[in-house]
């Protein structure tokens, strides 16, 4: 009796296994492939925009808003024609200009996280190996012994 009762147990829970192994891959499968930030990068290719976004946020159209604001700005007046007398004054901004800096902006960002990004692998990848290099100088230290 045990043997049967084991033997039921083992096929419900290969059962179960490949339920969940169905369901991962149905899931799998649903997933939308990511969007690269920039298909220029994934390809290897040069920046088509060279230094232009090697700069401070601030050097950027509209740069003394923070991205809040930027956004909000764009939102409000992205597609509203201002009185022209009150753009002459400079109290207010053709809508191309918060156009502009928006794309500006978004260009700058993509920039700067891949280049946070890439800081971030590369102490990931120099961890195991510094963490190594700390392991075996404890070790030797332990030992009485110099590394």
């Amino acid at each position: 009796m045990k043997h049967v009762v084991k033997s039921l147990y083992v096929k419900i829970k290969r059962d179960e296994y490949e339920s969940l192994r169905a369901r991962v891959a149905e899931l799998e499968a649903k997933q939308q492939p990511a969007t690269p930030a920039a298909r220029w990068r994934v390809d290897g290719a040069a920046d088509p925009h060279g230094e232009r976004y090697d700069c401070e946020r601030a050097d950027l159209a509209l740069g003394e808003l923070t991205d809040d604001e930027l956004a909000n700005a764009v939102f409000m007046h992205g597609n509203e024609m201002p009185d022209f007398q009150r753009v002459l004054a400079g109290t207010a901004k053709m809508p191309i200009v918060y156009l502009t800096a928006a794309k500006d902006r978004i260009r700058w960002l993509s920039r700067a996280l891949a280049g946070a990004t890439s800081i971030i692998e590369g102490r990931a990848a120099a961890a195991p190996a510094a963490d190594t290099a700390r392991k075996t100088h404890h070790r030797h230290r332990q030992r009485g012994r110099q590394p």
